[in-house]
Protein backbone atom coordinates (compact mmCIF):
# COMPACT_ATOMS: atom_id res chain seq x y z
CA UNK A 1 0.00 0.00 0.00
CA UNK A 2 1.04 3.60 -0.48
CA UNK A 3 1.59 5.70 2.66
CA UNK A 4 -1.72 7.50 2.19
CA UNK A 5 -3.79 4.34 1.85
CA UNK A 6 -2.27 1.96 4.40
CA UNK A 7 -4.53 3.21 7.20
CA UNK A 8 -8.20 4.12 7.52
CA UNK A 9 -7.22 7.17 9.51
CA UNK A 10 -7.29 10.61 7.91
CA UNK A 11 -3.82 11.82 6.86
CA UNK A 12 -2.60 15.00 8.57
CA UNK A 13 0.41 17.08 7.57
CA UNK A 14 1.85 19.58 10.06
CA UNK A 15 3.44 22.76 8.71
CA UNK A 16 5.65 24.82 11.03
CA UNK A 17 7.76 27.90 10.51
CA UNK A 18 8.70 31.03 12.42
CA UNK A 19 8.31 33.22 9.33
CA UNK A 20 4.80 33.44 7.91
CA UNK A 21 6.02 34.31 4.41
CA UNK A 22 7.51 30.84 4.17
CA UNK A 23 4.52 28.97 5.62
CA UNK A 24 2.07 30.87 3.41
CA UNK A 25 4.20 30.03 0.37
CA UNK A 26 4.25 26.32 1.22
CA UNK A 27 0.51 26.31 1.93
CA UNK A 28 -0.08 27.79 -1.53
CA UNK A 29 2.11 25.14 -3.15
CA UNK A 30 0.18 22.39 -1.44
CA UNK A 31 -3.31 23.68 -2.25
CA UNK A 32 -2.26 24.17 -5.88
CA UNK A 33 -1.01 20.60 -6.02
CA UNK A 34 -4.09 19.10 -4.34
CA UNK A 35 -7.33 21.13 -4.54
CA UNK A 36 -8.99 18.66 -2.12
CA UNK A 37 -6.59 19.65 0.67
CA UNK A 38 -8.26 21.18 3.72
CA UNK A 39 -5.97 23.76 5.32
CA UNK A 40 -6.43 24.64 8.98
CA UNK A 41 -4.71 27.94 9.86
CA UNK A 42 -4.84 30.35 12.77
CA UNK A 43 -5.47 34.07 13.04
CA UNK A 44 -4.04 35.38 16.33
CA UNK A 45 -5.21 38.97 15.97
CA UNK A 46 -7.49 38.65 19.01
CA UNK A 47 -5.26 36.26 20.97
CA UNK A 48 -4.23 39.09 23.28
CA UNK A 49 -7.35 41.24 23.22
CA UNK A 50 -8.04 40.57 26.90
CA UNK A 51 -4.92 42.59 27.74
CA UNK A 52 -6.02 45.42 25.46
CA UNK A 53 -9.69 45.33 26.45
CA UNK A 54 -10.19 44.12 30.05
CA UNK A 55 -13.34 42.08 30.49
CA UNK A 56 -13.12 40.47 27.06
CA UNK A 57 -11.72 37.00 26.39
CA UNK A 58 -8.74 36.09 24.24
CA UNK A 59 -9.68 34.28 21.05
CA UNK A 60 -7.99 32.42 18.23
CA UNK A 61 -9.78 32.31 14.90
CA UNK A 62 -9.32 28.89 13.34
CA UNK A 63 -9.70 29.28 9.58
CA UNK A 64 -10.39 26.28 7.35
CA UNK A 65 -9.97 26.77 3.62
CA UNK A 66 -9.20 24.91 0.42
CA UNK A 67 -8.30 25.87 -3.14
CA UNK A 68 -11.83 27.20 -3.70
CA UNK A 69 -11.87 29.51 -0.65
CA UNK A 70 -13.01 29.65 2.96
CA UNK A 71 -14.79 26.57 4.29
CA UNK A 72 -15.41 27.77 7.85
CA UNK A 73 -14.13 30.12 10.54
CA UNK A 74 -14.28 29.12 14.19
CA UNK A 75 -13.48 31.29 17.22
CA UNK A 76 -11.71 29.36 19.98
CA UNK A 77 -11.15 30.78 23.48
CA UNK A 78 -7.47 30.85 24.46
CA UNK A 79 -6.88 28.43 27.32
CA UNK A 80 -4.80 29.52 30.29
CA UNK A 81 -3.39 32.43 28.30
CA UNK A 82 -1.43 30.02 26.10
CA UNK A 83 -1.98 29.83 22.36
CA UNK A 84 0.08 26.67 21.86
CA UNK A 85 -1.79 24.91 24.66
CA UNK A 86 -5.04 25.86 22.94
CA UNK A 87 -3.89 24.51 19.58
CA UNK A 88 -2.71 21.31 21.22
CA UNK A 89 -5.85 20.74 23.27
CA UNK A 90 -8.50 21.74 20.72
CA UNK A 91 -6.78 21.15 17.39
CA UNK A 92 -6.96 17.33 17.28
CA UNK A 93 -10.71 17.33 17.95
CA UNK A 94 -11.22 19.95 15.24
CA UNK A 95 -9.20 17.84 12.79
CA UNK A 96 -11.23 14.77 13.72
CA UNK A 97 -14.48 16.63 13.10
CA UNK A 98 -13.26 17.85 9.70
CA UNK A 99 -12.10 14.36 8.75
CA UNK A 100 -15.52 12.95 9.62
CA UNK A 101 -17.34 15.69 7.72
CA UNK A 102 -15.06 15.49 4.66
CA UNK A 103 -14.02 11.84 4.32
CA UNK A 104 -11.14 11.13 2.00
CA UNK A 105 -9.73 14.66 2.08
CA UNK A 106 -6.21 15.24 3.42
CA UNK A 107 -5.65 17.80 6.18
CA UNK A 108 -2.91 20.40 6.59
CA UNK A 109 -2.52 21.96 10.04
CA UNK A 110 -0.54 25.22 9.77
CA UNK A 111 0.86 25.99 13.21
CA UNK A 112 1.09 29.54 14.57
CA UNK A 113 4.56 30.90 14.05
CA UNK A 114 6.43 29.94 17.21
CA UNK A 115 4.57 26.74 18.01
CA UNK A 116 6.86 23.72 17.97
CA UNK A 117 5.50 20.71 16.05
CA UNK A 118 6.96 18.33 18.62
CA UNK A 119 4.28 19.59 21.01
CA UNK A 120 1.39 19.09 18.60
CA UNK A 121 2.14 15.81 16.77
CA UNK A 122 1.95 13.63 19.93
CA UNK A 123 -1.33 15.31 20.88
CA UNK A 124 -2.82 14.29 17.53
CA UNK A 125 -1.50 10.75 17.98
CA UNK A 126 -2.87 10.67 21.52
CA UNK A 127 -6.31 11.82 20.33
CA UNK A 128 -6.46 9.20 17.60
CA UNK A 129 -5.39 6.37 19.87
CA UNK A 130 -8.33 4.34 21.25
CA UNK A 131 -8.48 5.43 24.89
CA UNK A 132 -8.48 3.21 27.94
CA UNK A 133 -11.18 5.52 29.25
CA UNK A 134 -12.57 8.92 28.43
CA UNK A 135 -9.46 10.98 29.05
CA UNK A 136 -7.40 13.64 27.36
CA UNK A 137 -4.05 12.69 25.82
CA UNK A 138 -0.97 13.22 27.94
CA UNK A 139 0.84 16.53 27.60
CA UNK A 140 4.40 16.02 26.38
CA UNK A 141 7.18 18.13 27.82
CA UNK A 142 10.43 19.11 26.14
CA UNK A 143 13.81 19.53 27.81
CA UNK A 144 13.88 22.45 30.19
CA UNK A 145 10.12 23.00 29.94
CA UNK A 146 7.43 22.13 32.44
CA UNK A 147 4.74 19.68 31.29
CA UNK A 148 2.02 21.49 29.43
CA UNK A 149 3.92 24.75 29.05
CA UNK A 150 4.14 25.86 25.44
CA UNK A 151 3.87 29.57 24.83
CA UNK A 152 4.23 31.07 21.43
CA UNK A 153 3.87 33.90 19.01
CA UNK A 154 2.15 37.20 18.79
CA UNK A 155 -0.81 37.78 16.54
CA UNK A 156 -0.25 36.98 12.92
CA UNK A 157 -2.69 35.99 10.20
CA UNK A 158 -1.53 32.56 9.07
CA UNK A 159 -4.24 32.11 6.46
CA UNK A 160 -5.90 34.09 3.70
CA UNK A 161 -7.90 37.26 4.22
CA UNK A 162 -11.27 36.40 5.71
CA UNK A 163 -14.68 37.82 4.98
CA UNK A 164 -16.79 35.84 7.39
CA UNK A 165 -20.20 36.71 6.07
CA UNK A 166 -23.38 36.08 8.00
CA UNK A 167 -23.44 32.91 10.01
CA UNK A 168 -19.94 31.76 9.11
CA UNK A 169 -18.26 32.28 12.45
CA UNK A 170 -19.01 30.45 15.64
CA UNK A 171 -17.57 30.13 19.11
CA UNK A 172 -16.05 26.75 19.86
CA UNK A 173 -16.42 25.20 23.28
CA UNK A 174 -17.62 22.04 24.97
CA UNK A 175 -20.39 20.59 22.86
CA UNK A 176 -20.00 23.18 20.10
CA UNK A 177 -18.67 21.59 16.96
CA UNK A 178 -16.22 19.30 18.73
CA UNK A 179 -16.66 15.59 19.32
CA UNK A 180 -16.99 14.41 22.90
CA UNK A 181 -14.00 12.07 22.68
CA UNK A 182 -11.55 10.29 20.41
CA UNK A 183 -14.18 7.91 19.00
CA UNK A 184 -16.55 10.66 17.86
CA UNK A 185 -14.73 11.50 14.61
CA UNK A 186 -12.55 9.82 12.06
CA UNK A 187 -9.15 8.60 13.22
CA UNK A 188 -6.11 10.75 12.49
CA UNK A 189 -2.51 10.01 11.61
CA UNK A 190 0.33 12.48 11.10
CA UNK A 191 1.97 11.55 7.81
CA UNK A 192 4.50 14.34 7.51
CA UNK A 193 5.93 17.28 9.44
CA UNK A 194 7.18 20.10 7.23
CA UNK A 195 9.33 23.03 8.34
CA UNK A 196 9.17 26.08 6.06
CA UNK A 197 12.28 28.27 6.19
CA UNK A 198 13.01 31.71 4.78
CA UNK A 199 16.73 31.56 3.85
CA UNK A 200 17.15 35.33 4.00
CA UNK A 201 16.25 35.29 7.72
CA UNK A 202 17.60 31.91 8.83
CA UNK A 203 21.14 32.95 9.78
CA UNK A 204 19.92 36.06 11.55
CA UNK A 205 17.33 34.04 13.48
CA UNK A 206 19.85 31.39 14.54
CA UNK A 207 22.46 33.99 15.45
CA UNK A 208 20.33 36.35 17.51
CA UNK A 209 20.19 36.24 21.28
CA UNK A 210 16.71 37.79 21.26
CA UNK A 211 13.78 36.18 23.04
CA UNK A 212 10.51 35.68 21.19
CA UNK A 213 9.05 38.50 23.27
CA UNK A 214 11.62 40.90 21.81
CA UNK A 215 9.97 40.43 18.41
CA UNK A 216 6.37 40.31 19.59
CA UNK A 217 6.26 36.57 18.94
CA UNK A 218 5.21 35.47 22.41
CA UNK A 219 1.61 35.44 23.60
CA UNK A 220 1.93 33.45 26.80
CA UNK A 221 3.24 34.90 30.00
CA UNK A 222 6.54 33.39 31.07
CA UNK A 223 7.62 32.37 27.57
CA UNK A 224 11.40 32.62 27.82
CA UNK A 225 12.28 30.79 24.61
CA UNK A 226 14.64 32.44 22.18
CA UNK A 227 14.06 32.98 18.48
CA UNK A 228 17.06 30.77 17.71
CA UNK A 229 15.96 27.75 19.72
CA UNK A 230 12.46 27.79 18.25
CA UNK A 231 13.77 27.91 14.68
CA UNK A 232 16.19 25.06 15.44
CA UNK A 233 13.54 22.87 17.08
CA UNK A 234 11.05 23.38 14.27
CA UNK A 235 13.62 22.28 11.69
CA UNK A 236 15.02 19.39 13.73
CA UNK A 237 11.64 17.78 14.37
CA UNK A 238 10.60 17.97 10.72
CA UNK A 239 10.96 15.09 8.30
CA UNK A 240 10.85 17.53 5.35
CA UNK A 241 12.44 20.99 5.26
CA UNK A 242 11.36 23.41 2.53
CA UNK A 243 13.61 26.32 1.66
CA UNK A 244 11.34 29.14 0.49
CA UNK A 245 13.67 31.58 -1.22
CA UNK A 246 12.34 34.75 -2.82
CA UNK A 247 13.08 35.00 -6.57
CA UNK A 248 15.65 37.73 -5.96
CA UNK A 249 17.35 36.07 -2.98
CA UNK A 250 21.16 36.01 -3.35
CA UNK A 251 22.38 32.59 -4.47
CA UNK A 252 25.26 32.62 -1.99
CA UNK A 253 22.91 33.24 0.92
CA UNK A 254 20.55 30.47 -0.20
CA UNK A 255 23.40 27.96 -0.50
CA UNK A 256 24.68 28.88 2.96
CA UNK A 257 21.20 28.49 4.44
CA UNK A 258 20.83 25.09 2.78
CA UNK A 259 24.16 23.98 4.25
CA UNK A 260 23.05 25.05 7.74
CA UNK A 261 19.76 23.17 7.37
CA UNK A 262 21.60 20.00 6.36
CA UNK A 263 23.49 20.21 9.61
CA UNK A 264 20.45 20.96 11.74
CA UNK A 265 18.44 18.03 10.37
CA UNK A 266 20.59 15.61 8.36
CA UNK A 267 17.80 13.04 8.72
CA UNK A 268 15.23 15.26 6.95
CA UNK A 269 14.59 15.66 3.24
CA UNK A 270 15.67 19.17 2.17
CA UNK A 271 13.84 20.73 -0.78
CA UNK A 272 15.54 23.80 -2.22
CA UNK A 273 13.22 24.20 -5.22
CA UNK A 274 9.96 22.88 -3.84
CA UNK A 275 6.79 21.91 -5.59
CA UNK A 276 3.60 20.82 -3.90
CA UNK A 277 3.72 17.35 -5.42
CA UNK A 278 5.06 14.75 -3.02
CA UNK A 279 4.85 16.86 0.13
CA UNK A 280 1.57 15.46 1.45
CA UNK A 281 0.91 11.99 2.88
CA UNK A 282 4.55 11.00 2.53
CA UNK A 283 4.58 8.62 5.48
CA UNK A 284 7.97 10.03 6.53
CA UNK A 285 6.85 10.95 10.05
CA UNK A 286 7.33 8.30 12.71
CA UNK A 287 4.56 8.72 15.30
CA UNK A 288 6.45 6.43 17.67
CA UNK A 289 9.73 8.34 17.36
CA UNK A 290 11.63 9.50 20.41
CA UNK A 291 11.65 13.20 19.52
CA UNK A 292 14.74 15.29 18.93
CA UNK A 293 16.07 15.54 22.48
CA UNK A 294 16.70 11.83 22.98
CA UNK A 295 17.82 10.85 19.48
CA UNK A 296 21.33 9.86 20.55
CA UNK A 297 20.10 7.84 23.50
CA UNK A 298 18.02 5.79 21.07
CA UNK A 299 20.98 5.18 18.78
CA UNK A 300 19.86 7.70 16.15
CA UNK A 301 22.29 10.29 14.72
CA UNK A 302 22.46 13.61 16.55
CA UNK A 303 24.45 15.35 13.83
CA UNK A 304 26.93 14.92 11.00
CA UNK A 305 30.57 15.55 10.16
CA UNK A 306 30.67 17.83 7.13
CA UNK A 307 31.91 21.11 5.68
CA UNK A 308 29.87 22.83 2.99
CA UNK A 309 29.83 26.41 1.77
CA UNK A 310 31.50 27.75 4.90
CA UNK A 311 29.26 25.73 7.24
CA UNK A 312 30.76 23.00 9.41
CA UNK A 313 29.19 20.24 11.43
CA UNK A 314 30.94 17.98 13.91
CA UNK A 315 30.07 15.51 16.68
CA UNK A 316 32.02 15.18 19.93
CA UNK A 317 31.88 11.72 21.52
CA UNK A 318 33.30 10.37 24.76
CA UNK A 319 32.69 7.57 27.23
CA UNK A 320 34.41 9.49 30.02
CA UNK A 321 32.33 11.95 32.06
CA UNK A 322 32.86 15.68 32.19
CA UNK A 323 34.49 17.32 35.20
CA UNK A 324 31.67 19.70 36.23
CA UNK A 325 33.86 22.66 37.19
CA UNK A 326 36.00 22.55 34.04
CA UNK A 327 32.94 22.06 31.86
CA UNK A 328 31.23 25.05 33.47
CA UNK A 329 34.28 27.23 32.80
CA UNK A 330 34.27 26.22 29.11
CA UNK A 331 30.56 26.60 28.39
CA UNK A 332 30.82 30.16 27.07
CA UNK A 333 33.53 29.31 24.56
CA UNK A 334 31.76 26.13 23.48
CA UNK A 335 28.34 27.66 22.91
CA UNK A 336 29.67 30.84 21.30
CA UNK A 337 31.52 28.77 18.70
CA UNK A 338 28.40 27.31 17.11
CA UNK A 339 24.99 28.35 15.85
CA UNK A 340 23.47 25.21 17.31
CA UNK A 341 24.55 22.40 19.65
CA UNK A 342 22.51 19.45 20.84
CA UNK A 343 22.87 15.96 22.24
CA UNK A 344 23.37 14.23 25.56
CA UNK A 345 26.15 14.05 28.11
CA UNK A 346 27.05 13.05 31.64
CA UNK A 347 29.05 14.69 34.40
CA UNK A 348 31.06 12.92 37.05
CA UNK A 349 29.15 14.25 40.05
CA UNK A 350 25.87 12.86 38.66
CA UNK A 351 26.96 9.48 37.22
CA UNK A 352 23.48 8.00 37.25
CA UNK A 353 21.81 10.80 35.29
CA UNK A 354 21.61 11.21 31.50
CA UNK A 355 21.57 14.90 30.63
CA UNK A 356 20.09 16.55 27.53
CA UNK A 357 22.12 19.43 26.13
CA UNK A 358 21.02 22.08 23.64
CA UNK A 359 22.07 25.62 22.81
CA UNK A 360 21.10 28.25 20.27
CA UNK A 361 21.14 32.03 20.26
CA UNK A 362 23.81 32.20 22.93
CA UNK A 363 21.73 30.33 25.52
CA UNK A 364 22.40 26.84 26.86
CA UNK A 365 19.99 24.36 28.42
CA UNK A 366 21.22 21.23 30.22
CA UNK A 367 18.42 19.20 31.75
CA UNK A 368 17.79 15.77 33.21
CA UNK A 369 16.42 13.11 30.87
CA UNK A 370 16.39 10.25 33.37
CA UNK A 371 18.70 7.51 34.61
CA UNK A 372 21.22 5.65 32.50
CA UNK A 373 20.28 2.02 32.05
CA UNK A 374 23.39 1.11 34.03
CA UNK A 375 21.80 2.87 37.01
CA UNK A 376 18.33 1.41 36.47
CA UNK A 377 17.19 -1.74 38.34
CA UNK A 378 16.72 -4.72 36.05
CA UNK A 379 12.99 -4.88 36.72
CA UNK A 380 12.57 -1.35 35.31
CA UNK A 381 14.37 -1.97 32.03
CA UNK A 382 11.10 -2.92 30.26
CA UNK A 383 9.96 0.68 30.89
CA UNK A 384 12.63 1.86 28.47
CA UNK A 385 12.19 1.59 24.70
CA UNK A 386 13.32 -1.60 23.01
CA UNK A 387 15.52 0.46 20.70
CA UNK A 388 17.42 2.01 23.57
CA UNK A 389 17.86 -1.37 25.25
CA UNK A 390 19.20 -2.83 22.01
CA UNK A 391 21.68 0.04 21.64
CA UNK A 392 22.88 -0.45 25.21
CA UNK A 393 23.36 -4.18 24.67
CA UNK A 394 25.33 -3.62 21.46
CA UNK A 395 27.55 -0.89 22.89
CA UNK A 396 27.83 -1.86 26.57
CA UNK A 397 31.07 -0.88 28.27
CA UNK A 398 32.17 -3.00 31.23
CA UNK A 399 33.16 0.13 33.19
CA UNK A 400 30.74 2.83 31.95
CA UNK A 401 27.75 0.72 31.01
CA UNK A 402 25.66 2.73 28.53
CA UNK A 403 26.96 6.10 29.76
CA UNK A 404 28.42 8.28 27.04
CA UNK A 405 28.50 11.84 25.73
CA UNK A 406 27.46 12.68 22.18
CA UNK A 407 27.18 16.38 21.23
CA UNK A 408 26.56 17.77 17.73
CA UNK A 409 27.68 21.24 16.63
CA UNK A 410 26.79 23.32 13.56
CA UNK A 411 28.49 26.64 12.89
CA UNK A 412 29.99 29.06 10.41
CA UNK A 413 33.75 28.74 10.14
CA UNK A 414 33.76 26.34 13.09
CA UNK A 415 37.26 25.41 14.32
CA UNK A 416 36.61 21.71 14.87
CA UNK A 417 40.05 20.88 16.24
CA UNK A 418 39.91 23.68 18.83
CA UNK A 419 36.38 22.73 19.84
CA UNK A 420 37.33 19.09 20.39
CA UNK A 421 40.41 20.13 22.37
CA UNK A 422 38.31 22.35 24.62
CA UNK A 423 35.73 19.65 25.28
CA UNK A 424 38.39 16.98 25.70
CA UNK A 425 40.05 19.14 28.34
CA UNK A 426 36.81 19.12 30.31
CA UNK A 427 36.81 15.32 30.71
CA UNK A 428 38.13 13.55 33.80
CA UNK A 429 41.83 12.84 33.75
CA UNK A 430 43.17 9.32 34.30
CA UNK A 431 43.90 10.13 37.93
CA UNK A 432 40.42 11.57 38.51
CA UNK A 433 38.83 8.64 36.75
CA UNK A 434 40.66 6.19 39.00
CA UNK A 435 39.00 7.70 42.08
CA UNK A 436 35.70 6.13 41.08
CA UNK A 437 32.17 7.37 41.62
CA UNK A 438 32.68 8.09 45.32
CA UNK A 439 35.56 10.41 44.53
CA UNK A 440 33.69 12.03 41.64
CA UNK A 441 30.81 13.05 43.87
CA UNK A 442 33.21 15.04 46.02
CA UNK A 443 34.28 17.26 43.10
CA UNK A 444 33.30 20.92 43.06
CA UNK A 445 30.01 21.06 41.22
CA UNK A 446 28.53 24.37 39.99
CA UNK A 447 25.62 22.35 38.56
CA UNK A 448 24.44 21.17 41.99
CA UNK A 449 20.67 21.53 42.30
CA UNK A 450 20.23 22.38 38.63
CA UNK A 451 18.55 19.25 37.33
CA UNK A 452 15.35 19.00 39.31
CA UNK A 453 16.27 15.78 41.12
CA UNK A 454 18.01 15.33 44.50
CA UNK A 455 21.79 15.66 44.39
CA UNK A 456 23.45 12.27 44.73
CA UNK A 457 26.12 13.80 46.95
CA UNK A 458 23.56 15.22 49.38
CA UNK A 459 23.30 13.52 52.77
Amino acid sequence: MTPETDSPRAPVTLLAGLRSRATVAVSALLTDADPTLLVVAHDLTDAGRGDRHPGTGDLIRRIVYDAAGIVEVESVPVRDGCVACTVRETGPAALGRLAAAHPGRPLLLVLPEAVEPELIAPAIAGWARPPAGDRRPDRPAGPGRAPGFAPEPAARNAGPAVDDGPGRERIAGPGLGQPAGPRAGAGLVVRSVIAAVDPELLLADLGTTDDLADHGLSTARGDLRTVAEVVARQVEYADTVVLCAAPDAPDDLVRTAAAVLRGLAPWARLLEEPTGAGLLRTGRHDPHGCGTAARGLEGLPVGAEYTEHGVTGTVFRSRRPFHPDRLNDALGAVTDAALRTRGHCWIATRPDLALIWESAGGGLSIGAHGPWLAALPDDLWPCVSAQRRALAAADWNPYYGDRRTELAFVGLGLDVAALHRTLGGCLLTDAELAEGADGWRALADPFAGCFGVPDESAP
